[in-house]
């Protein structure tokens, strides 16, 4: 305990003294910390979004370690993902190294009455749910394991979210017991979660649970599937056992896997199982965001690294104006260590200031991936709100103060390593200046800055090679066209209509809109392209090839007749859905150009037979390829079927509308929605531009997240070079007035100035953009960055900006050293 005091004492003197120092140079400090505020605060940000999608995806439960993802993989897709009811049912029985197995899916829910309904995102989950994971109630109860039954209609409970419960029922502790109107049927809360649980899908703040008997009842899925081996929507997660090791879990699910593929060929021939960490499951946010986040991070280092070179330049020049200082301090006695702690200690306290303000600036950057993100509807922008604004947890605040002792540690090396050389007979002469440590400083300050420079390159370019990889799929063609079309998602079954009522619906609006006035076209689908919601597959053979083909999963979209022509896709061959192509008449179906040449080739599909899951199907028509899910993708073989045979209760329900004046056709959408329903929880429009943003999700984050960066990295080194040449010029007064007074004009001198800053630039620059040649490629190859080489505009663009930086950075000094009297400055030597 007493050498803990001494200790203790001892470092509170060391800050102590370098407060009462920094104290008396504000300007010098404040500096410093705006610098390393601005460093810490970009790496922070970028880390509270590691945190909550890569190092923490499900929050709020025990042992996160022990949870992995179970998926179903083939040879020709290794991420098919999510499994059916039987199969979960089949895991949860048979794998003993689990201790174990859940099973969620996601659904729209509307809660409260209709004239007061409240629009939530939330999950269908097996009843063990809450009991694995280990999350206990905040109030009430959770989900029983004895609920936990394939018993259609059972168990009319749920459980709400912490926040859900302040926020609409306002904290109500009488809410435990209580009856709600959720998706047109009573049920009752039985429970409220903890504050620190949102569910089982990374970055996404889920606010209502029900049993997964309720799916039906909820509109979250159209027909009863406990033993339906087709129907793939669950997101199933493993607890291994704490004493079972991940490659004994992953045999025994492969094992398992093979098992269920063996007893039913017709649905899984050549489909097996695999188990992967959170963090990479394909159900979350992580999985578009993960490789983005892990780039920024090291563009966040960059610019770190900057914001310590221009500190270590700032403490360079600070150091030769305390030589004398330094030297009365040895000559009294003081080792070079005790300098260099001194000068360390008095750095660490200007971190410890730039991490405090970083930490707070991190909360306010933490709401710019808003503007970046693509066009939400109102609910899924409040289910991500929590990823967009994460709380300082202990974690981020540790990495923060880790980062400012870093930043503190790589800005006084230099300084410090000059200060220990300082030569104590030459700094006590009165009037010494030292020229040949000033024209080492000048050297270390010199190197300090190409650094910068080649590092402010390396992250511009990056960031050149992100815009130009978005802008290249932006521009890439889609094979429909997004102009001049309005979206809008209704959510009937979770309002309580029945299949019945909600096809009665989509039959009469359709017909209102068709006839009202700057409406051009109308049609509904289940699915937006390139949309965040996705779009589902489905289990297709041609009759008698299943043996050679096996099970082959495409792409699966319910249209009504207009829907292709509405977004400018032709159709090759073949006919359009017509009125009759109804539940009354046999199924038909269309096929994409892809599908026709993989499953007819040299044949004409025209009039052929597929089969479609389980159903018979005749091929009606031949549509040209476009994108479904992604413009990175390629040919891609797809199917539709008619919205009026293949839509069910439970599918997402898109209308879209053709037309020149969206203002006018949102008024009357939203007329003929009223005149129809009430209910203001029915559906929420967008522009189908707007939609198809979600396609290239991780590329615009990236794109924008890495301009930002690089251009507080360019700014940075700005701040640098200019403090350098400023630095350099009042170092060289004599030397300029003796070169003015012998007949230097001043566009030599300002040329003199120029050309010291551009000898600099241009070589941190040339070392930059090599650099990030080389690790663009090497980050290309372990990371999906989209990165793309052939563009030297990228790097003629980032060359350019630097330059321009160092023009306008290096005018000022260069100016000033243009207005040197050479009088006076000889005779202030």
């Amino acid at each position: 305990m007493h050498i803990r005091n001494i200790v203790m004492r001892y470092f509170w003197n060391e800050f102590g003294s370098a407060v009462r120092l920094l104290r008396n140079r504000p300007a010098f400090s404040a500096l410093v910390v705006a610098t390393l505020a601005l460093g810490i605060a970009a790496n922070t940000t970028v880390f509270a979004w590691v945190d909550s999608l890569l190092l923490r995806p499900i929050p709020g439960v025990v042992n996160p370690g022990e949870l992995l993802a179970l998926e179903a993989a083939s040879p020709t897709n290794p991420r098919i993902g999510q499994l059916q009811h039987p199969d979960f049912r089949d895991f949860q029985r048979q794998m003993t190294s689990a201790a174990g197995v859940i099973a969620s899916h996601i659904s729209f829910f509307t809660v409260g009455p209709v004239d007061h309904p409240r629009r939530v995102l939330g999950q269908v989950v097996s009843a063990n749910y809450f009991d694995v994971l280990g999350v206990k109630p905040a109030l009430g109860r959770m989900l029983l394991t004895a609920e936990d039954r394939d018993e259609k209609g059972a168990y009319a409970v749920a459980v709400i979210s912490h926040r859900f419960w302040l926020s609409y029922f306002r904290g109500d502790p009488g809410v435990v017991g209580q009856s709600a109107r959720v998706n047109g049927h009573q049920y009752v809360i039985v429970g409220v979660a903890p504050a620190n649980f949102a569910g089982t899908y990374g970055g996404v703040a889920f606010d209502v649970w029900i049993p997964l008997s309720r799916i039906v009842e909820a509109g979250a899925l159209n027909t009863w599937a406990a033993s339906d081996r087709n129907a793939r929507f669950l997101d199933v997660i493993i607890r291994r056992k704490s004493d079972a090791s991940l490659t004994r879990v992953r045999a025994e699910a492969a094992v398992v896997g093979t098992r269920i593929a063996a007893a039913f060929p017709d649905t899984h021939r050549g489909i097996g199982a695999t188990l992967v960490p959170m963090a990479d499951a394909t159900s979350g946010l992580q999985a578009s965001l993960g490789s983005p986040l892990r780039l920024l991070m090291g563009v966040c280092a960059l610019v770190l690294l900057i914001a310590c070179a221009n500190v270590a330049n700032l403490l360079m020049a600070r150091s030769v104006s305390r030589q004398r200082e330094f030297g009365i301090r040895i000559a009294l006695g003081a080792g070079r260590t005790a300098l260099l702690r001194q000068i360390f200690f008095e750095v660490l306290v200007l971190a410890g200031a730039g991490a405090v303000v970083g930490v707070l600036l991190a909360q306010w950057l933490g709401e710019s991936l808003f503007q970046v993100m693509p066009i939400f509807d109102s609910t899924l922008r409040e289910a991500i709100e929590p990823l967009l604004q994460p709380e300082p947890r202990p974690i981020v605040l540790a990495f923060s103060a880790l980062v400012a002792i870093l930043a503190a540690f790589c800005s006084t090396i230099l300084p410090a390593l000059y200060a220990a050389r300082v030569d104590v007979n030459e700094s006590l002469k009165d009037g010494s200046r030292n020229g040949t440590s000033g024209v080492r400083t000048h050297r270390a300050r010199s190197v300090l800055v190409v650094a910068e420079v080649a590092l402010a390159s390396m992250a511009l370019v990056g960031a050149g090679l992100a815009v130009n990889a978005f802008q290249k799929l932006s521009r890439a063609r889609l094979g429909f066209e997004p102009r001049n079309v309005i979206t809008a998602q209704f959510h009937l079954s979770t309002n309580g209509y029945s299949l019945k009522k909600e096809r009665a619906f989509s039959q009469q609006l359709s017909a209102r809109l068709q006839s009202a006035p700057g409406i051009e076209q109308v049609a509904y689908a289940n699915s937006i392209p390139l949309s965040i919601m996705g779009s589902a597959s489905d289990r297709i053979r041609v009759p008698g090839t299943e043996k050679s083909q096996g099970v082959v999963s495409v792409y699966a979209t319910a249209v009504s007749p207009g829907y292709f022509d509405l977004l400018k896709i032709a159709l090759l061959e073949g006919r359009d859905f017509a009125a009759q192509d109804d539940a009354t008449h046999p199924r038909v179906v269309i096929v994409n150009q892809t599908l026709a040449q993989r499953f007819f080739p040299g044949l004409n599909a025209i009039g052929r037979k597929l089969r479609v899951n389980d159903d018979d199907c005749t091929v009606i028509g031949i549509a040209q390829d476009s994108k479904i899910r992604s413009p990175r993708e390629g040919p891609t073989p797809a199917v539709f079927a008619s919205f009026g045979q293949s839509f069910y209760s439970g599918h997402n329900n898109f209308l879209f509308i053709r037309t020149r004046d969206f203002e006018a056709a949102r008024e009357t959408l939203r007329r003929e929605v009223q005149a129809m329903d009430t209910n203001r929880a029915l559906y929420e429009p967008s522009t189908l531009a707007e939609q198809t943003q979600a396609g290239l999700f991780g590329e615009r984050v990236a794109a924008a997240m890495l301009s930002a960066l690089a251009l507080l990295a360019l700014l940075l080194a700005a701040v640098g070079l200019y403090s350098v040449m400023a630095y350099a010029v009042s170092e060289r007064t004599r030397e300029i007035g003796v070169r003015m007074a012998l007949g230097a004009q001043r566009r030599q001198v300002f040329a003199m100035v120029l050309n010291n800053a551009l000898a600099l630039t241009l070589t941190g620059l040339i070392a930059g953009v090599a650099a990030a040649i080389a690790a663009a490629r090497v980050v290309s190859s372990t990371v999906e960055a989209g990165l793309d080489f052939a563009g030297p505009e990228v790097y003629a663009i980032a060359g350019l900006l630097v330059l321009l930086v160092t023009l306008l950075s290096t005018c000022l000094p260069a100016r000033r050293a243009t207005r040197i009297d050479p009088m006076s400055a000889l005779r202030a030597e």
